[in-house]
């Protein structure tokens, strides 16, 4: 009893820290949108909140900073010293560009094209998959999947949902989001992304990204979000042959030595592979392994950058 009394004072006490912190990121950043809206538009009087601000603006600003240095170099801090809560979701799809990557209607095709009636299921048990997949691979529908992707679904696909189904239940258990109805749509976001990417399919990393779009944005938005990270921000990562982190592993793991020689030294002494360490944090861009906010504030600037050269940084 006097362990969950004390968990809960850390609670409290932790609370009004970030909530005077993230009183004062709104304050910047409403600052920050009202100035640049009052230059160029001379209208920022008709917002009545940051997030119509960011709604209305936050796309021209970010074109004008491509081209204006010293205000990239603004929003860059601004950005480093962490999104509000409020427009999380808003300015992280602004980051991705996400508007170009969306076909309207797709991804529902792609989900029940790979699920059928396993979709909305609570459990799949490994019978059920089985039984999935019996007989010969045949065309949806609607069409969705040429011959090539069937084929290569009803090849890959039972193993996939599988290895899916494990780790659902690992995925952020005690996340609100998952607890209500999120692990079905995660179920069908990586079954989609599978389906569709069958060069790439299904691997572990991906369920916590996943599941993080899924806390920011609707369903649909998680599942092309996830699509862009994977072919753009982490190209490479999750390729069969995982040649792209096992580079930037050594990458790292030569910064290490480099910058800091002691501590590399002493990892090496008690038969420590960094390089292994950091191909965990990499592949599921530091969910689980640091505190949920300070993990968000990593993914702020991560999705700005479009880079995994922040994540070399945290790390």
């Amino acid at each position: 009893m006097a362990r969950d009394q004390s968990v809960e004072d850390l609670f409290k006490a932790y609370f009004s820290v970030w909530d005077k912190e993230e009183k004062d990121r709104q304050e910047a950043w409403g600052l920050f949108m009202m100035t640049h809206l009052y230059i160029w538009a001379h209208d920022s009087g008709r917002f009545s909140n940051l997030a119509e601000m960011v709604e209305s603006g936050l796309h021209e600003i970010m074109a004008v900073a491509s081209e204006n240095s010293d205000l990239q170099a603004s929003f860059a801090e601004l950005v480093h010293q962490g999104v509000p809560v409020d427009v999380r979701g808003k300015c992280w799809r602004l980051f991705v560009d996400l508007s170009l990557m969306r076909r309207p209607g797709y991804y529902e095709k792609l989900w029940k094209a790979a699920l059928g009636d396993l979709a909305d299921k609570e459990c799949l048990e490994p019978e059920a998959i089985k039984q999935h997949f019996a007989g010969e691979p045949h065309l949806s529908d609607d069409g969705v999947l040429d011959e090539e992707l069937t084929a290569a679904w009803h090849k890959s696909g039972r193993s996939i949902l599988q290895q899916i189904e494990k780790d659902l239940p690992r995925t952020l258990p005690g996340n609100s989001t998952m607890r209500e109805g999120g692990k079905l749509a995660l179920r069908r976001v990586l079954a989609a992304f599978a389906v569709h990417y069958h060069n790439i399919g299904y691997c572990q990393g991906m369920n916590f990204i996943a599941a993080v779009l899924l806390n920011h944005w609707s369903e649909e938005d998680a599942y092309w979000g996830l699509v862009a990270i994977v072919n753009d921000v982490l190209k490479g990562y999750y390729s069969h042959d995982m040649l792209a982190i096992q580079v930037d592993q050594a990458v790292f793991k030569a910064l290490v030595a480099a910058e800091m020689p002691e501590v590399a030294a002493h990892l090496e002494a008690v038969g420590a592979d960094v390089a292994c360490v950091c191909a965990q944090w990499f592949l599921c861009a530091f969910v689980n392994f640091l505190p949920i906010e300070t993990c968000m504030r990593v993914w702020d600037f991560w999705l700005y950058q479009k880079s995994v050269a922040a994540l070399f940084q945290v790390a």
